[in-house]
C-alpha cells in the first residue's frame, strides 16, 4: 500500500537526486580529455612556457630513441631560445585510450618560428 507520505518521500528523493546530478558537469569522455590536454600543451608550446610543458611530462619519461625527460627539457630550451615565436599546426589522426591513465595518440605536427 502506498501512502501519501511515502509518495512525497519518493518524490523528494527523486528531486534531490536530480538536483545533485545537475550540480556538476558530467565527466568528459576520455578522448575529449586527451584532446583538451593536447590543446593546452599546444598553447603552452606556442607561449614558449617550458615549465608548464615539463609539468605535463612524467619523471619516468623514456622513448624508443633513448630520450629522457631531461633530454626533452633541453630540446624545448633550445627550440624556444632559437625561435622568436613558435606556431604549431597539429593534426590528430587517432586517439586510443588505454585504461584510466594512458592513451596512444597518432598525430602530425608542423612548427614554424
Amino acid at each position: 500500500m502506498v501512502t501519501a507520505s511515502s509518495g512525497i518521500r519518493a518524490g523528494a528523493i527523486a528531486l534531490l537526486a536530480s538536483w545533485l546530478a545537475a550540480c556538476g558537469e558530467p565527466p568528459a569522455p576520455p578522448e575529449e580529455a586527451v584532446r583538451a590536454w593536447l590543446g593546452a600543451a599546444e598553447l603552452e608550446a606556442e607561449a614558449k612556457d617550458r615549465g608548464a610543458l615539463m609539468d605535463r611530462i612524467s619523471e619516468a619519461y623514456a622513448d624508443t630513441r633513448g630520450n629522457s625527460r631531461a633530454d626533452l627539457d633541453r630540446l624545448f630550451r633550445l627550440l624556444f631560445l632559437r625561435q622568436a615565436s613558435v606556431s604549431l599546426l597539429v593534426d590528430i589522426e587517432s586517439i586510443t585510450v588505454l585504461g584510466d591513465s594512458a592513451a596512444e595518440i597518432k598525430l602530425k605536427a608542423g612548427m614554424a618560428g
